[in-house]
Order: C-alpha cells, then sequence, then structure tokens
C-alpha cells in the first residue's frame, strides 16, 4: 500500500478509536483484519472502517474478573490484555495500532517468527524484547525513520502516548 494511502487509513482509525475512547470504550482488538478499507464509488475516495468490537471494555462496566478468558488476537495485544488485573484502558488500543503500523509498513508482525510458537513464547517476547526496527525489513526504497517502543508500541503502558488525540468537544452525550 502506498504510504500516503497507508496514512490516511491509519488517520481514519484513529479518529474512530478517538470516537469510542471519548465514549469511554476500549476497542480491545484492533488489528489490520478488522480494518475495513473501501471506496467511495461517487468520489473515489478511501474510506477505512474500524470493525468488530465484540470484545471492547466499557470502562464504566464491570471490571473483568480473574476468570474471564483471554480475548484478542496474541499478535496486536497489548500486556495488561494478559494479566489479571492489567489495567484496560486507551492505551490498550494504542498498542494494537503501533503492532498494526508495523506490520502494514512491513508486510511482517514485529514478532513474525514466533505467530506459531506456543502462546507463552509469544507473549513473553512481547513483554521482554524490543522487536527489530520496522525499517530493518524494508527495502531501501521504502524505508522511513520509523521507531517502536518509544510511544504506541511499548509494552510498557506508562511509555504509551495516553490519548489518540486531544479530547473533542460534544462528540458523546453523558451517559
Amino acid at each position: 500500500m502506498p504510504w500516503p494511502a497507508l496514512v490516511r487509513g491509519l488517520t481514519q482509525v484513529l479518529m474512530a478509536l478517538q470516537y469510542l475512547h471519548d465514549c469511554r470504550v476500549v476497542h480491545c482488538d484492533v488489528k489490520p483484519a478488522n480494518m475495513f478499507v473501501t471506496r467511495d464509488p461517487n468520489t473515489r475516495f478511501l474510506t477505512t472502517k474500524l470493525l468488530d468490537l465484540g470484545i471492547a471494555y466499557d470502562l464504566d462496566g464491570p471490571r473483568p474478573g480473574p476468570t474471564e478468558p483471554l480475548c484478542g488476537d496474541p499478535n496486536y495485544i497489548a500486556l495488561e490484555q494478559t494479566m489479571h488485573g492489567g489495567v484496560i484502558d486507551p492505551r490498550t488500543d494504542i498498542y494494537a495500532i503501533g503492532v498494526s503500523l508495523y506490520e502494514l509498513a512491513t508486510g511482517v508482525l514485529p514478532f513474525e517468527e514466533l505467530t506459531t510458537a506456543p502462546l507463552h513464547e509469544l507473549l513473553i517476547a512481547q513483554r521482554d524484547q524490543t522487536p527489530p526496527p520496522p525499517s530493518s525489513r524494508l527495502p531501501p526504497a521504502r524505508r522511513l525513520n520509523l521507531r517502536t517502543g518509544s510511544t504506541g508500541s511499548s509494552a510498557a503502558p506508562a511509555r504509551r502516548i495516553p490519548r489518540v488525540a486531544t479530547r473533542a468537544r460534544g462528540r458523546c452525550r453523558p451517559r
């Protein structure tokens, strides 16, 4: 996918996530398979839609209990989603966006070599290792100065940016 189209598509997904976060909902399953790209038949503009809120978490609802099953795609799941008592908040989705951007830019997941490994090995790697820089996985003609680990895709929630964008007023009605 050309860089400008990728940037436009992810910008639309980020806007959808900001709306969800403003409504105090965390998607919890952000990944490229849940990003639907379509072209308007009249204008020919690309539109990207964020799908599948089946495991979304209402921040005003009950907290998940210790017997809740692990939900989400392990390749995109944030560390806090794998721990009992982990705090789910908008940074959970920001981690998944970082992993998605990595994959969409390079064509491979950050820990591609572990996609067929036992689940615990993938989760340990996501927690303890820094993936190769995306630029190392791109052909020279497509390389940009892309970084991971410092904002979106850090395993530590405290190192992630806290919000997709500044809060937009009036997007959600109070409950």
